[in-house]
């Protein structure tokens, strides 16, 4: 007889009072910097919107918490920014899961878009996708026409997690190609490109924002801005 499979694993959600503990974002220096450009109003709107908090894993480190489309959090990922709103990579990338920090081994994961709880919130709005959590927020500020999502990651826009776009209008703004990418690798734009066809399946529409492509190497929207 065939062996069987062992059953999946099931997703770990992060209860409401530990989000709720976290949720002090004046302490972090993502808030200062947006607030320096947008004001304290329309920044506080917008972290409390997408669920940013602040972490002391590092000093002034910023918590997005994963939300998805039926209301569970998925988890939260930690990222240390400088004054100057840029991440800190020296002396190494300094990005964490808060599952990871609070060395909770147990937690399994599972990828849900950045800021998808949103997406019952605002039914008429078109859907914008990004790379980053960061440019969610200041795009969101920039352009509120649009509601953006981020997908966290150059190629997790993949269809087993795009459910939540169903018949929706998107748009896809992909990064400018970051520098670790070398000529054999495949551009940003061109893989976004190629799960369009995945996305129609489900979005009422999709296409493509190529307006980030006349400017410089490994930026995204949040830079332009």
């Amino acid at each position: 007889t065939r062996e069987k499979l062992p059953p999946p694993i099931p997703t770990s959600y992060t209860k409401q009072a530990v989000v709720d503990k976290t949720l002090q974002y004046r302490q972090n220096r993502l808030y200062g910097h947006i607030k320096g450009n947008f004001g304290a109003q329309q920044t506080n709107r917008v972290f409390e919107d997408y669920i940013v908090g602040s972490s002391q894993h590092w000093e002034g480190s910023t918590l997005f918490w994963f939300k998805d489309i039926e209301q569970r959090f998925r988890g939260g990922m930690i990222v240390q920014y400088g004054e100057n709103g840029k991440r800190v990579r020296e002396p190494f990338p300094h990005n964490t899961w808060h599952h990871k920090a609070t060395k909770n081994t147990k937690y399994n994961y599972n990828l849900c878009l950045y800021g998808e709880h949103l997406i019952p919130k605002y039914p008429e709005k078109v859907i914008a996708i990004v790379e980053a959590p960061k440019t969610c927020l200041i795009a969101s500020l920039e352009w509120p026409q649009y509601l953006w999502i981020a997908t966290n990651g150059l190629t997790t826009l993949q269809d087993y997690f795009l459910s939540p776009v169903k018949d929706r209008d998107v748009i896809l703004f992909p990064d400018r190609q970051p520098d670790e990418f070398n000529d054999k690798t495949i551009r940003i734009k061109d893989y976004w490109k190629e799960q369009v066809p995945k996305i129609k399946k489900r979005a009422r529409s999709v296409r493509v924002f190529e307006g980030l492509f006349d400017s410089e190497e490994g930026t995204d929207i949040a830079d332009i801005i």
